[in-house]
């Protein structure tokens, strides 16, 4: 089980990138922090998964860390894009 599910991981992330290298305008680095990130969150979760007394506050983390970036991104739009800050 273990090994085709990293086989499908591995298919994911070259199918994302190929598509991010065919298609103009889309940010491969954002497809690579993804899956980082999402590599991160994975291995949070399942380390706390272990200890269940941390399970929850694990968890809490992970929204809060997301909950940051996604300000800190948001502010970033903002400034580097005045025009669309009425929309964010």
């Amino acid at each position: 089980m273990g090994r085709q599910f990293l086989q499908w991981a591995i298919m994911i992330i070259v199918l994302n990138l190929f598509i991010g290298f065919s298609v103009p305008r889309i940010d491969n680095l954002a497809h690579i922090g993804g899956a980082i990130g999402g590599a991160a969150c994975a291995a949070v979760a399942e380390l706390l998964g272990r200890r269940r007394s941390l399970e929850r506050a694990g968890y809490a983390a992970i929204v809060v860390v997301a909950v940051a970036v996604a300000a800190l991104q948001t502010a970033a739009i903002r400034e580097t894009f005045p025009q669309i800050a009425g929309l964010l």
